[in-house]
């Protein structure tokens, strides 16, 4: 590193605000009203931050069924029909049920019941945006078709993955009394009078009902729909027709709203990465599924008019994006929204949901992708999950509409997210130093120099004003066996890319720490703690001195060679120590974490990187359960 010229220093401060200014800045301002209809479509984003309780969990709380008929479940079935098995589709029997029967269907299935015992939190989600995920979508052009009533739809339910809590929390099993057997179900004499265990934990695409004597029957969620034959089976709510130009063929296909809005919005969805397991790699000998941060884009905003066919089907590839090497073989919005998870058979383990969505700002405001988020150039074919990720990313204020006028200012731009209450697996914010991280926000091996202003002493000092490291849930933090803070772990972030720190404001006792740390670096003490809520400060016009000064002399101590970056000797190994054992307790929880005794968790990893953002990701864990 050559000292003959300008020197330059990056300079971290905790007294400024969160965000870097290359997240604040932009190009295409950001509307904050409510959606009005105009001659130029507002971006609408789906940010589907779906980790797998997202998926698998059911959609209607409670474990028992209401035979009152005082409610109405949603779902694909409808809940005013009665269904037959026809392996592997629950068919419209023709009959119909009602509120005041308790939607009860003598001898037959229930559609009210079915979706109280099937339908899962993400089934209606695409059920209200879609219509729902169809398995048998025809016919995809008018030409050709022919019989009555023209076409057939399918939706069949998310596949119900057997990750995490699956049986206990996110769909227990269910009970159906034997005495209202007969008048929700049809499965038969062979269960007549036995009460049933109703699973769709872990089940696939699959519900079984089990009596206790170990009758079991597993049947396909598939659901016809939208099939008018005039022999009392009318058309659900959600149903569309679709006329070919002639008028004389007519199919109708189950809408959501972004079909009724395709001509007065765009569409689009950003998720993650698929990585099921909590020790998934992105690639081999990749970056594991805890340090995998972020979000990507799976569709850009666009009309879905494309991805609509004459006679109202989906179709597979609208944007012909299909990739054989990466098994790719659907793209865009609807496609993407209905289908994430089938194929891999599994959901993101981990949502990082704040990065997600800070992604999606980021394309909204015509910035780049975030380089660390993406899927590394020999990706293992599984996390595409059978779709596209976009690595570059055109103006989403551009309008193909106009497309003499390049971004449009009066372009809105809207965020639909979706999660569940665990989204708080997120840690490197776009444009907050991803891959860096957290305090050291911005540094790069291209800095001489790095100066620390305004730091806390560690959790802990005597004497020290609000001393804590980096959260107040930390009782005691160590690197290699070494008491630690803020102050190290900064100076250790910048160590390891070539960049001394050579100068710290803080308190008496942040400066001692600091003084310790590293022999001969140049220190501002502005105030000195008399407890941690009080302090002797010194006034602003000798404390701007003091700092000014104290920058000079760090810089001529780089200009000297007298101060080298310090970097803590690998393996590193850090030891965190909480406040309450509830924090460890979810902390310990974490890809090789070891529980050294009841508030104390450590980590060990050949690199201070990984070390450093495996520990910020911990604080941040922990604090979330002491919030909880």
């Amino acid at each position: 590193m050559s000292m003959s010229g300008p020197l330059r220093v990056v300079v971290l401060s905790v007294a400024l605000g969160g965000l870097c200014e290359s997240a604040l800045s932009a190009h295409t301002p950001l509307a904050d009203q409510p959606l009005i209809v105009s001659d130029v479509p507002p971006n609408v984003m789906l940010a589907l931050s779906v980790e797998f309780p997202t998926a698998i969990t059911r959609a209607h709380q409670g474990n028992t069924f209401d035979t009152s008929g005082r409610t109405e479940y949603l779902g694909y079935f409808d809940p005013r029909k009665c269904y037959v098995y026809e392996d592997p589709v629950f068919v419209p029997s023709g009959a119909l049920t009602s509120a005041d029967k308790g939607f009860a269907c003598s001898g037959t299935w229930s559609g009210n019941f079915m979706n109280w015992a099937t339908m899962q939190g993400v089934d209606t989600f695409r059920w209200v945006l879609t219509g729902g995920n169809r398995v048998v979508d025809e016919p995809q052009v008018f030409g050709g078709a022919s019989g009555f009533p023209l076409g057939r739809t399918v939706l069949q339910r998310a596949y119900a993955s057997p990750q995490g809590s699956y049986l206990s929390s996110n769909f227990p099993d269910r009970i159906l009394d034997a005495q209202n057997l007969s008048s929700y179900t049809g499965l038969g004499s062979a269960y007549t009078g036995r009460t049933v265990t109703i699973r769709n934990g872990g089940m696939g695409i699959g519900v079984r009902f089990c009596t206790p004597e170990d009758i079991c029957s597993v049947m396909t969620v598939n659901v016809e729909v939208c099939r008018d034959d005039s022999r009392g089976r009318p058309l659900e709510a959600f149903c569309q027709a679709y006329q070919d130009p002639t008028g004389t063929l007519t199919v109708y296909k189950p809408v959501g709203l972004i079909q009724r809005y395709k001509d007065k919005m765009y569409f689009g969805a950003f998720g993650y990465l698929q990585m099921g397991e909590a020790n998934s790699l992105d690639a081999p000998g990749g970056t594991s599924n805890a340090y995998k941060d972020g979000g990507v884009l799976r569709s850009p905003v666009q009309s879905v008019a494309n991805e609509i066919s004459e006679t109202g089907a989906f179709r597979l590839d609208p944007y012909g994006l299909k990739d054989a090497s990466k098994a790719i073989g659907d793209s865009g919005t609807i496609n993407y929204l209905n289908k994430f998870g089938s194929r891999s058979q599994a959901y993101k383990y981990y949502d990082p949901v704040s990065e997600l969505y800070a992604e999606v700002i980021k394309y909204l405001r015509h910035k780049s992708p975030t380089a660390s988020y993406l899927p590394p150039a020999n990706a293992d074919p599984l996390v595409y999950d059978g779709f596209p990720i976009f690595t570059r990313w055109d103006d989403p204020a551009k309008d193909a509409k106009y497309p003499d006028k390049g971004p449009l200012s009066c372009k809105r731009n809207y965020v639909i997210g979706i999660g569940d209450t665990n989204s708080n697996f997120d840690f490197e914010l776009s444009g907050m130093g991803a891959g860096v991280g957290g305090m050291m926000c911005g540094i790069d091996s291209s800095f001489d120099a790095c100066f620390l202003v305004g730091y806390h002493a560690m959790a802990g000092t005597a004497g020290g004003i609000m001393e804590h490291t980096i959260t107040g849930i930390m009782h005691g933090y160590w690197i290699n066996g070494m008491p630690a803070g803020e102050i190290a772990m900064s100076a250790a972030t910048a160590g390891v890319l070539g960049v001394p720190l050579v100068m710290v404001s803080s308190d008496a006792a942040g400066c001692k720490e600091a003084g310790e740390l590293i022999p001969g670096l140049a220190t501002a003490v502005t105030k000195t703690g008399i407890g941690r809520y009080m302090g002797r400060l010194k006034h602003p016009s000798v404390t701007e001195k003091l700092i000014t000064e104290a920058a000079q002399d760090g810089l001529q101590a780089v200009r000297d060679g007298k101060i080298k970056p310090w970097v803590p000797s690998e393996p590193v190994v850090a030891k965190l120590e909480f406040n309450r054992t509830e924090e460890a307790d979810h902390v310990a929880m974490l890809p090789n974490a070891r529980r050294v005794d009841d508030y104390t968790i450590e980590f060990s990893s050949p690199t201070w990187d990984e070390v450093h953002a495996w520990s910020r990701r911990a604080m941040s864990i922990g604090l979330t359960a002491r919030s909880a």
